[in-house]
């Protein structure tokens, strides 16, 4: 999976994709799954908590309108991540589209107009893909609408 932002007048084609986690562990030394796995429970407790509450107000509860952008928007929330750890992923995804970016500290610098919470809420739903199957996203669906009934 592929997506391309423009920063200033620079675009940035970034990929999700099997070797994100060889390049984190490669550059930053440790395993990506360290940092992106607790966050992702911790996401999918927030929509299991929204589910509930929604299902509470509605008498039929929708789940068609959840995707992985709508998670995306949950990070906001999510104080376990610092922005240092959002901005590795970014590189991460920008190194996997191309090996030749630079180091992390100059490709930021040369990035103009970049907010990092944006940013990362664009790329999240690709990032998550590649983490959370589509099948599995609707088994856990499922799951919550049994256990908030």
């Amino acid at each position: 999976m592929k997506k391309t932002i423009q920063f200033g007048e620079k675009e940035i084609t970034f990929s999700s994709n099997a070797s994100i986690i060889y390049i984190f562990k490669n550059q930053f030394g440790y395993d990506l799954l360290q940092k992106i796995m607790p966050v992702i429970s911790e996401t999918l407790r927030g929509i299991q908590t929204v589910l509930v509450e929604k299902q509470a107000d509605d008498k039929f509860l929708d789940l068609s309108g959840i995707t992985l952008g709508n998670i995306a928007d949950l990070f906001e929330n999510i104080y376990s991540l610092e922005a240092t750890d959002l901005m590795n992923i970014i590189w991460v995804m920008a190194k996997a589209n191309n090996k030749d970016i630079k180091e992390p500290e100059i490709f930021f610098a040369e990035l103009e107009d970049f907010d990092v919470l944006d940013c990362f809420k664009e790329l999240a739903p690709m990032f998550l893909g590649s983490f959370i199957s589509k099948k599995k996203m609707e088994k856990m669906m499922k799951k919550t609408q049994i256990v908030s009934q």
